[in-house]
C-alpha cells in the first residue's frame, strides 16, 4: 500500500475508534497518524502525467472539427463531437463532472447575448460556493452546432426521441444527461501521454453531458 494510502487508512481508523470509544485516550494513535500524514510522499508523479491545457483544448477542437471522420455508426459521430466539446468546456470552465452532467439550459447555462455562461448556486457545488464563468467566444459556434445538429441526431439514435434543434427553440424539453465518461479515455489517448482523471480542473491550471435536460437558452436576448 502506498504511504499516502496508509496515512489515510490510519486516519479513518482513528476517527472510527474515537466515535466507538470516545472515553479512551487515542493520543498515541493520533500522533502516529499525524506523523504518517506529514511524512507520506505521493507514490506517483502526477505532474509528469499532466497535459498542458492548450493541448487538451486543441484536442477538443480537433475532435469537433473532424467529427465526420468518426466510426460510421450514426450514434458514434455525435459522440465524437460531444467528447470534443466536453474536453474544451472542461478546460475552459473547470467544473466537477457532477455539475457538468446536471446542466439545465436556461438555469445553469445562460446566454448573455455574446457568450454562454455556466452558473451554479452554492447549494449545487461541492465547495458550497457559487460558480460563474464565461465559455470562450470561439466555442459559441461549437455549442450551437451541438444543440442544433448533433444532439438531436444522437438523441434519436439512442431512442430518446426528437429534441429541440434550434438555439431559440424556447421550452422544448431535452434529453437526459449527456456526458458519458468516454471523453476521459480520449483525453488520455490522443495527447500521447496519460492525463489524470480530473484533467479538466487539474490541467486547466497549466495555461491561461451536453444532452442538456431542458431546451437551449434563448438567443433572442
Amino acid at each position: 500500500m502506498a504511504p499516502m494510502s496508509v496515512s489515510l487508512v490510519i486516519g479513518a481508523l482513528l476517527r472510527m475508534l474515537m466515535v466507538l470509544e470516545p472515553q479512551r485516550d487515542w493520543t498515541v494513535l493520533a500522533r502516529v497518524y499525524q506523523h504518517l500524514k506529514r511524512t507520506a510522499a505521493p507514490s506517483c508523479d502526477k505532474l509528469s502525467r499532466m497535459v498542458p491545457a492548450t493541448d487538451l483544448f486543441a484536442l477538443g477542437i480537433r475532435l469537433m472539427d473532424t467529427w465526420a471522420a468518426g466510426p460510421p455508426q450514426r450514434v458514434n459521430k455525435p459522440s465524437r463531437y460531444r467528447d470534443g466539446l466536453l474536453i474544451a468546456l472542461l478546460i475552459s470552465c473547470p467544473v466537477r463532472m457532477r455539475n457538468l452532467t446536471s446542466i439545465e439550459v436556461g438555469r445553469h447555462l445562460l446566454w448573455d447575448g455574446q457568450v454562454y455562461q455556466p452558473h451554479f448556486t452554492a447549494a449545487e457545488t461541492k465547495t458550497r460556493r457559487p460558480y460563474a464563468a464565461s465559455v470562450p467566444r470561439e466555442l459559441t459556434p461549437y455549442v450551437d452546432a451541438w444543440l442544433q445538429v448533433h444532439r438531436p441526431v444522437q438523441s434519436i439514435a439512442l431512442g430518446g426521441g426528437q429534441v429541440g434543434t434550434g438555439a431559440t427553440s424556447g421550452s422544448t424539453a431535452g434529453a437526459g444527461p449527456w456526458a458519458a465518461r468516454r471523453s476521459g479515455s480520449r483525453s488520455k489517448r490522443a495527447p500521447g501521454r496519460r492525463s489524470v482523471r480530473r484533467s479538466g480542473r487539474t490541467c486547466s491550471g497549466t495555461a491561461p453531458s451536453p444532452s442538456w435536460s431542458t431546451a437551449p437558452p434563448s438567443r433572442s436576448g
